[in-house]
């Protein structure tokens, strides 16, 4: 193996033509910083309007931000809340932003991982739906640094934008700006959140980091902490990472541009399964119609195509960095007592702790056999790209449809063996147990089997549940609870209907079809033996399953959304991002045509995107063809990241020729360490190499083999004559340097007062 092959130094196209999969985010390609469609969620959720003009309200401090936020997506129908987690040193950008002052300048990390939507019934707002924050929104504090780093989702877009607010301090005016993705995906290479492994020792979960924050009295020193909080916001990222997937699937799982009625089509079978799975809560895969054999042939015929070899799933996940490398440098004196002494303080990240380095895929996902597809996961993931919210209103509305439209139950028939077991005359426990008949003419399709049991006490039913619910030759249905039971005669017949509980979402009980189970009804012949005497012998009883078929009409909406995509009035199911305010709205259309105040697939009467641009002279002389030489490779491989004014990354390529010229002098040094990690087999790297392995193989098609081209010669060159003109000698290999300490090594930006004399780029 040639160095630098492990970094995945290939090209998408190399790695296609050596028969691997494709990446489902390809991490050389982090795309434009501006949204390329619609706003980030955060842009929706603070700005404001003042005056005539909209402006950006980011109240300090942090804390308020948040509670502003919270009171936002409050007054728009839900009642999220933030979970937040403590890092005094971790791994961003501007982990030493707090220098000798960890604990008390700890960077806040704060999610929304819930979907708390209220009760649409109770509430009366115009707004429909309201906005969605699960796993769409996290924020990064550093008081040092006076930065918040963000990451939203962009529902028009169908990704997650990043953003930077800058100058937050008090009585200032932050600005907030699109940032550099291609520094941000060095590391977020999934192109969303990512978050160390378990135990995550470096965040105030571990009871040693949380304990050392308690003295500083910060802001957020007496949240929550502890596993849980930690793991649901590892949960929370792992999820966000799986709507890029399903993002990827929607849009070109479905693709054959030949056929774009096919298309249209496919979209229509997932968006019908995805519905079906959040109303009833479980897989559209396990009904009686299942599989939906038009999806499944739309999507193999897309797969032998564009991936025959499969799909590689991004990674969100860091390993978790031990406890004793942490506090080894924020913490010795905390480290030598409860740990072994360590080697020197690792101020550097050793390249198996670095977010820069190359994350393996977090699962293949391949279609060949179909069988081997992980459909309950992709539709779990899909179902979850709708709100709550959504799916409580068009609940509400199937229900009210019906009535409307006097839908008939659809019947289903067994036979029961009821088992009475008294305690006194009111208090009695019904045990169930049907089965349709051997001898039944009754098609087996229109049968059901259950268990179950129903606690009477004084007379009412007070509790009770059905298990093992089969209708059909359909699969089993989870358990489920009784709201009510009651009997009544009628005629010569005891009828004993149980009503069915709602889930602990609020929804009510319906089939893997998505359709509404009403109520199951016993049926004996009088007389039927006192419920206050127990029963040895089991009391034959008919039961009829009553199945409201109000998902129909959600098929129906669906039907004509596929006909208005096909004729050009609407996009809802074309090659675009699957956007839940804008299939809801189509659905709603023609569910429930009266108008609603949508919120928020376009960006209407927001301010201009600000992107941030650090022009400067010396990166504009650096384009031209007057430059030297070096200062073009400079400019090609390390200009991405290394042209802001930012000190994370140092901007040594920022300013005018004089200063980039003492910024390279002072910097060289760090600089062939770097560069020289490209010469060192990855298991002996001390540091992670630089330019990063995910932007080289964006920058060359040659990264695999890069120390060997001439261009890696000359770069090393150049700062090696650097490092000797000033009186220096470069180290006989990077990892001896790095063992002299490389944290004492100057730093890349030079002072505005430095007159140090260096040499002009040749």
């Amino acid at each position: 193996m040639k160095v630098g092959e492990e970094h995945g130094g290939l090209t998408p196209d190399a790695r296609a033509s050596l028969s691997q999969p494709t990446w489902v985010i390809d991490p050389t390609n982090p795309g434009e910083d501006a949204p390329p469609a619609g706003r980030s969620l955060f842009d929706h959720l603070v700005i404001r309007q003042k005056g005539e003009s909209n402006i950006y309200n980011i109240p300090y401090p942090f804390s308020a931000l948040l509670r502003n936020i919270e009171k936002t997506a409050e007054s728009l129908n839900s009642s999220s809340r933030f979970k937040v987690v403590v890092i005094p040193y971790g791994r961003s950008l501007h982990r030493y932003a707090a220098q000798s002052n960890f604990f008390r300048f700890p960077r806040i990390l704060a999610t929304i991982d819930a979907d708390d939507a209220e009760d649409l019934k109770t509430r009366q707002g115009t707004r429909h739906p309201p906005l969605y924050l699960k796993d769409r929104l996290f924020l990064a504090y550093q008081e040092k640094a006076a930065i918040i780093e963000v990451i939203s989702y962009n529902e028009a877009a169908g990704r997650f934008e990043f953003q930077i607010v800058r100058n937050y301090q008090p009585e200032t005016s932050p600005q907030v700006v699109y940032a550099n993705r291609k520094v941000c995906t060095a590391c977020h290479q999934n192109q969303a959140p990512i978050f160390p492994e378990p135990l995550w020792h470096e965040t105030n979960a571990h009871p040693l980091i949380h304990k050392l924050l308690q003295p500083a009295q910060i802001e957020f020193s007496s949240i929550d902490h502890g596993v849980d909080i930690a793991a649901a916001f590892d949960a929370a990222t792992d999820r966000a990472n799986e709507i890029l997937v399903s993002q990827k699937l929607w849009q070109e799982g479905c693709e054959t541009p030949a056929f774009p009625q096919q298309s249209v089509e496919c979209r229509a079978s997932l968006l019908t399964a995805a519905l079906q799975q959040r109303l009833s809560g479980s897989s559209p895969f396990l009904g009686t119609s299942s599989p939906h054999e038009y999806l499944l042939s739309s999507l193999l015929q897309t797969w032998k195509s564009q991936w025959p070899h499969g799909l590689w799933l991004p990674n969100p996940n860091i390993p978790n960095r031990p406890i004793a490398d942490v506090l080894a440098f924020i913490a010795p004196e905390v480290s030598d007592h409860y740990f072994s002494p360590t080697r020197d303080g690792p101020q550097h990240m050793h390249p198996l702790m670095d977010p820069l380095t190359p994350r393996p895929p977090l699962a293949t996902w391949t279609f060949a056999p179909p069988d081997r597809f992980p459909w309950i996961q992709f539709m779990t993931s899909l179902a979850n790209l709708f709100s709550q919210a959504d799916i409580l209103k068009l609940n509400d509305l199937l229900i009210k449809i019906a009535g409307h439209q006097h839908l008939s139950a659809m019947q289903y028939h067994s036979h029961c063996a009821t088992t009475i077991h008294a305690e006194t005359e009111k208090t009695f426990e019904l045990k169930l147990e049907c089965n349709p008949s051997s001898t039944s003419l009754v098609a087996p399709r229109n049968s059901f089997s259950l268990n179950g049991r129903v606690m009477f006490e004084e007379g009412q039913s007070q509790r009770g549940t059905l298990h093992r619910l089969q209708i059909g030759q359909a699969e089993e249905h989870d358990s489920f609870n009784i709201r009510e039971a009651f009997f009544q005669e009628e005629g010569a017949q005891e009828k004993l209907t149980l009503l069915m509980a709602p889930s602990a979402s609020g929804l009510p009980v319906r089939t893997h079809e998505g359709n509404l189970m009403e109520a199951l009804v016993l049926q004996w012949p009088l007389p039927f033996p006192s419920p206050g005497i127990s029963q040895e012998n089991p009391v034959l009883s008919d039961a009829t399953l009553d199945i409201l078929p109000d998902f129909s009409l959600i098929q129906k909406a669906v039907k004509m959304m596929v006909q208005e995509t096909s004729n050009g009035h609407t996009d809802a199911l074309g090659h675009t991002p699957f956007r839940r305010v804008k299939l809801v709205q189509s659905l709603l259309h023609y569910l429930d045509p009266p108008a609603r105040i949508w919120c928020c697939e376009e960006p209407l009467d927001l301010p201009p995107v600000v992107l941030d641009a650090h022009p400067s002279s010396g990166k504009i002389f650096a384009r031209t063809n007057n430059a030297p030489a070096p200062l073009q490779l400079l400019d090609r491989y390390c200009g991405d990241c290394h042209h802001g004014d930012d000190s994370a990354p140092p901007g040594f390529l920022h300013g005018s020729i004089s200063n980039v010229e003492n910024n390279l002098t002072q910097c060289a040094e760090r600089m062939y360490v770097r560069l020289g990690m490209w010469q060192v087999i990855p298991s002996e790297q001390g540091l992670s190499p630089m330019p990063p392995p995910t932007a080289l193989s964006r920058l060359t098609p040659m990264a695999g083999d890069w120390p060997q081209q001439e261009e890696f010669r000359l770069l090393k060159q150049y700062v090696q004559e650097l490092i000797i003109h000033k009186g220096g000698s470069p180290p006989l290999s990077g990892n001896d340097l790095t063992l002299q300490g490389y944290a004492a090594l100057p730093t890349c930006l030079s002072s505005s007062t430095s007159h140090t004399t260096v040499p002009p780029i040749p």
